[in-house]
């Protein structure tokens, strides 16, 4: 098995794929590497590899149909872009997302305060639906105790009444059972018999 030693670009060119793909294509097949004279790594591609994936000219009269052809295409939407071209895209599509992104922080942000907020609003109901529950609980001890006090002093009046009541019949029955009898004198000696 022979072996090229490719620099990452040389070797991206020589498999048609980008310089990530390369690094990536590499690590993963565990090609050899070594540094070269250069400072640049050197990867150890073989000649397989190089071989299968590049077509040569002499067979593209004799290349199946579907094998693509290495012609222009003449539809200028599927045409290759430069990579000027893509960097201008990419550099649009990240400004675009960046200003989005700004967008969907900023609504973040609003929206976490509105619902810190209404948290904070939650917790002050909480605090009022206790005290709340806590003073209902109170006028109804006190209600009781009026309701019982009320009952105490309506019988108080009552037994007062029926007190009252029992008395003027006692001196009504002890004025009728004494007889009356003249006044006295003041003067001893001026008493009468």
């Amino acid at each position: 098995m022979s072996e090229r030693w490719l620099t990452y670009d040389e070797m991206a060119d020589a498999l048609g794929i980008t310089k990530a793909s390369a690094r990536v294509h590499a690590r993963r097949r565990r090609w050899p590497r070594r540094p070269g004279n250069d400072g640049r790594a050197r990867i150890g591609v073989p000649e397989e590899e190089i071989a299968a994936r590049t077509v040569p000219e002499s067979s593209s009269l004799s290349a199946p149909s579907n094998v693509p052809s290495s012609a222009p295409r003449s539809d200028p939407k599927k045409a290759p872009r430069s990579s000027t071209e893509l960097t201008a895209d990419a550099r649009a599509l990240i400004a675009l997302l960046e200003g989005r992104v700004f967008e969907l922080t900023a609504e973040s942000k609003e929206a976490r305060v509105t619902i810190d907020a209404l948290t904070a609003k939650a917790v002050r109901v909480d605090v009022l639906e206790s005290q709340i529950e806590s003073l209902n609980a109170r006028v109804a001890v006190e209600r009781e105790r009026a309701d019982r006090e009320r009952q105490l002093l309506e019988k108080a009046v009552a037994d007062a009444s029926a007190d009252r009541d029992r008395w003027a019949a006692q001196a009504t029955q002890l004025a009728a059972a004494q007889p009356h009898s003249a006044p006295r004198g003041w003067w001893p000696f001026r008493r009468s018999a």
